[in-house]
């Protein structure tokens, strides 16, 4: 594995590489607030094993990335999409294979609307085509009249807690307030190992830049408050996986239904009592599945 930093306009972002760059390429897109290291590097290598050549990096407003000050320079979630064209280019990568999570997914319609051309395939794990009831209820607004609903009631009061800010000044508070973050996304069927997340916690507390507003890793929110929530998902023509846990607290599994209906060449892998978190007892079959799905797209 290599790490460099990839100039996307004014920001830099850190970036790493997985394998062996004569294979296909593989851009990881972590979810809101998240550091590239939320792809672990065990995951990694596990779909490089595959035969592909994985790239995660830190989203602009996180870890070793550059950090904005968001009232002088807000963006949008189409800001971070050019960001990742901008990391294709600089790997040399005319097409890729583009993986988001969460709002990574987001951003990887973006892409797969707006720049056809770069996108071998998209896969989406536990996102939507439709984020306005989550948006809704984060405002306090009525999701009733929507067709798809919001998070549950638990895991909408630790979101508003993880969008308003996070001190950094005492790393055992805000470990706490983290684990159980993860926790309460994590659902209740799905195993959760604490020494795990801590662990993974830990890295992500260790990679912040302690000099930023707390609240800068949460500029991302802003961004996707630019719009649009919703997306023409008939417009994606790329081949497609939708993958999603049964017990989403977060982005129910209505969504992942609805996401891979509207998509035309889509498959569905939905992962029995999975939440909205990735512990690692599911690297292993979310890898495999991710391998065969890239391995089936035929170059055009």
């Amino acid at each position: 594995m290599s790490e460099k930093y990839v100039q996307s306009k004014s920001i830099n972002l850190w970036t790493e590489a997985f394998g062996n760059p004569k294979d296909p390429s593989v851009i990881l897109i972590s979810g809101a607030a998240s550091q590239g290291v939320s792809w672990s590097a065990d995951f990694c290598k596990l779909l490089s094993d595959q035969g592909f050549y994985i790239i995660r990096f830190d989203p602009r407003d996180t870890g070793f990335s550059t950090h904005i000050d968001f009232t002088k320079s807000p963006y949008k979630m189409n800001d971070m999409a050019d960001d990742v064209i901008e990391i294709m280019n600089s790997y040399g990568f005319e097409k890729s294979h583009i993986l988001g999570s969460s709002m990574g997914g987001y951003i990887a319609q973006i892409l797969s609307i707006d720049q056809p051309s770069r996108v071998q395939s998209l896969t989406l794990i536990m996102s939507t085509m439709d984020f306005t009831p989550q948006v809704y209820s984060l405002m306090g607004m009525s999701t009733a009249f929507l067709s798809l609903p919001g998070p549950k009631p638990e895991a909408l009061e630790q979101l508003k807690k993880l969008f308003s800010g996070a001190d950094l000044s005492n790393p055992e508070v805000w470990m706490d307030k983290s684990l159980k973050t993860v926790q309460i996304f994590n659902g209740d069927q799905a195993p959760f190992d604490e020494e795990e997340y801590r662990k993974t916690l830990k890295l992500a507390f260790d990679r912040m830049n302690p000099s930023v507003p707390i609240k800068t890793p949460h500029n991302h929110a802003l961004a996707s408050g630019f719009g649009p929530t919703q997306f023409a998902a008939q417009k994606i023509k790329c081949p497609a996986l939708i993958i999603h846990g049964s017990n989403d607290p977060i982005i129910p599994v209505d969504h992942a239904h609805a996401t891979a209906k509207a998509i035309e060449h889509s498959e569905k892998f939905i992962i029995e009592g999975m939440g909205h978190a990735r512990p690692k007892i599911y690297d292993e079959v979310i890898a495999d599945r991710l391998g065969d799905f890239w391995k089936s797209v035929k170059d055009d």
